[in-house]
């Protein structure tokens, strides 16, 4: 295929290149996505998590000029709790007498320095409330974010024009976009850094290609200020060096070409240097003045585990597993084989690869919560699109069955990514706490179902009930007796009493029975049900009913969300993983399977956890028996 070699382009000469099939995509893509973030984003907010952090900077220096005294937000300037409890100062552990107010640095915020700039314009010519945090600063916090993910699929198609066709290089950029998580964090959760970084990314391969075929010293200055961001945005990604450095070393020649090409341009490298430099003052001065010192570790306790990385979790577990949520890259790890294809960047990706994915998951919380999959993962796609390409090159060489495959994978993938999406967005799925069983019981699903409920919590599909016969009842508990400790009246209907739990971990009265194999006879699983009442909304922590079997068995299912009108409620909108049904009695049960190897000695345990100490009312605890 002919190859689209000229760097002199206008800004807008690669959309006049494209065939008319390849604008079409890429404007029906472009308006989809943005219905997706008018319609499924205008209710959450932007500010929270690690995005309010990012993004204090702004309205701490240009409104609240608060970013070194420590003074927290005012109350009257409609701010929410939620953000005001961000924004409070909190004690460095290195010298008890002074504060910090931002673990983050300040990379990503000044990216969204000019969308906030125009909001606070906007707010205060219409009168609205220019306090940093209103929906028109929300907006344009979202509106940035698209633009920097489109800014870095243009380049990214810049790029991949270099080496394939013009559909080629647009089918890669809209896969990009549509089967990954890169989909999540551009439409639907604004404000992390990881948008910007795939811009940066893509922008740093876009100026080692031009700046290797003809170096100049702003081009390597621009090479070193790129690298610099980079690195202040997020200090593990120093590792995007790599891209300038190891471009275009394939052979001998290609390695005395590049030391030439160093040994030329000495004054350039060295103003790269001091350009790498430059990004990283603000953030010492910062530091300086809340903190003491110049370069200070402002993650405190978070760290890394060089000598015990959670690869295999990172990269398959269904706990934001990079590979489970964006399947794809399958695709593009199988096209890094294909070295004659990728030859430029082969050296790049076989070095920074293998190296990022050990030091992403190093990190003490590999899974990376907030967010939908992996989240790091998106920095290093505009280099993955090369192989990804490559891959897809080659099986259409191969033939028609090789091809009608590969679409099948291709056009899955992106029904995943959507559908997961959509799921998340609506509360169906929390993927930083989700397992195989759960993922592929809701593939495709828009309706939550009880069972589904409890899948996602032990982590073991459930059977057929028509087709089990009960065998036999273990143990029951029925919290009858008014003299028993915490039993207390019914507080719906007053007829009976129950068990109430408050302020205490697990309750008084639990059910606790030994393994008997005449009671047990053929049985294949244990259904442990019971009755519960919630009298408010829980913590991050929930209530579980937990079944036990000393170090052979334990499942943990969640209460709180389960309290519905099963099946009625389950096709209403609100009813998600996060639902709470109160002030209602609710009669709920999973199944489990029965371990092998149990004997007389092992005890079986069905109780209620309340790690939260919230109240709880509950009845009616029972185990019994099924084949």
């Amino acid at each position: 295929m002919q190859a689209d070699n000229t760097d002199t382009y206008t800004p807008m000469s690669w959309y006049r290149r494209l065939t008319r099939p390849g604008k079409i995509l890429f404007l029906v893509s472009v308006i989809f996505c943005l219905f997706v973030t008018g319609k499924y984003t205008s209710h959450k907010t932007v500010f929270y998590g690690d995005a309010a952090g990012y993004y204090m900077y702004l309205p701490s220096v240009f409104i609240y000029h608060n970013l070194t005294t420590f003074e927290p937000l005012p109350e009257d300037r409609g701010l929410s709790e939620l953000v005001r409890s961000y924004s409070m100062p909190r004690i460095d552990p290195q010298d008890s007498s002074r504060f910090i107010i931002n673990q983050y640095t300040y990379g990503v915020a000044l990216t969204e320095l000019p969308f906030f700039a125009a909001a606070h314009a906007y707010s205060l010519l219409t009168g609205g409330q220019a306090n940093g945090y209103s929906a028109a600063y929300e907006w344009a916090i979202r509106l940035g974010n698209i633009l920097y993910s489109l800014l870095g699929l243009i380049l990214v198609y810049r790029i991949l024009r270099r080496y394939h066709s013009s559909t080629t290089a647009m089918t890669v950029s809209v896969l990009l976009l549509t089967g990954t998580n890169l989909f999540w964090f551009t439409f639907l959760q604004a404000g992390m850094a990881h948008v910007p970084l795939f811009f940066l990314y893509a922008l740093l391969m876009h100026l080692t290609m031009i700046t290797t075929e003809r170096p100049s010293v702003v081009r390597l200055m621009a090479i070193g200020l790129v690298c610099g961001f980079i690195t202040i945005m997020r200090p593990t990604d120093i590792l995007c060096m790599a891209i300038p450095v190891f471009y275009g070393l394939h052979s001998r020649q290609s390695i005395i070409a590049r030391m030439h090409l160093l040994r030329d341009n000495l004054k350039g490298i060295i103003l790269a240097a001091i350009c790498f430099a430059i990004p990283m003052l603000p953030q010492m001065m910062y530091w300086k003045a809340t903190t003491g010192h110049w370069l200070y570790y402002s993650y405190r306790e978070q760290s890394f585990f060089w000598k015990h990385p959670w690869i295999v979790d990172g990269l398959f577990y269904c706990s934001n597993g990079w590979l489970a949520y964006t399947p794809l890259m399958l695709l593009a790890l199988a096209g890094m084989l294909l070295l004659r294809s990728i030859k430029q960047w082969a050296a790049t990706l076989w070095l920074l690869l293998p190296t990022y994915i050990y030091v992403v998951y190093s990190w003490y919380c590999y899974n990376y919560i907030n967010g939908f999959g992996s989240r790091p993962m998106l920095h290093v796609y505009p280099l993955l699109a090369i192989p990804l390409a490559a891959f897809i090159i080659w099986v259409w060489r191969r033939g028609i069955v090789l091809r009608v495959l590969c679409s099948a994978v291709i056009l899955f993938c992106i029904a995943m990514n959507l559908s997961q999406s959509y799921q998340q967005m609506r509360g169906m799925l929390w993927s930083e706490e989700s397992n195989l069983q759960y993922n592929a019981q809701m593939l495709f699903r828009t309706r939550l179902r009880y069972e589904d409920l409890v899948v996602r919590d032990i982590g073991e599909f459930q059977p057929d009930t028509a087709s089990l016969t009960l065998v036999g009842t273990v143990a029951e508990l029925h919290y009858n007796d008014s003299t028993s400790p915490g039993t207390v009246p019914d507080p719906a209907t007053g007829e009976k009493y129950v068990y109430y739990m408050h302020d205490e971990e697990y309750p008084q009265q639990s059910i606790l029975a030994t393994y008997s194999k005449a009671t047990f006879k053929d049985a294949r699983w244990m259904k442990c049900s019971g009755r519960f009442l919630c009298t408010a909304e829980p913590n991050y922590f929930r209530h579980m009913l937990v079944t036990s079997i000393g170090d052979k068995l334990w499942r943990g299912m969640t209460i709180e969300n389960k309290c519905i009108n099963w099946p009625t409620e389950a096709d209403s909108s609100y009813v998600s993983i996060f639902y709470t049904g109160i002030n209602r009695w609710t009669q709920l049960y999973y199944f489990t399977r029965i371990p092998e190897g149990l004997n007389e000695t092992d005890y079986i345990k069905l109780f209620v956890w309340s790690k939260d100490l919230k109240p709880i009312y509950l009845d009616d605890l029972k185990v019994e028996l099924y084949k």
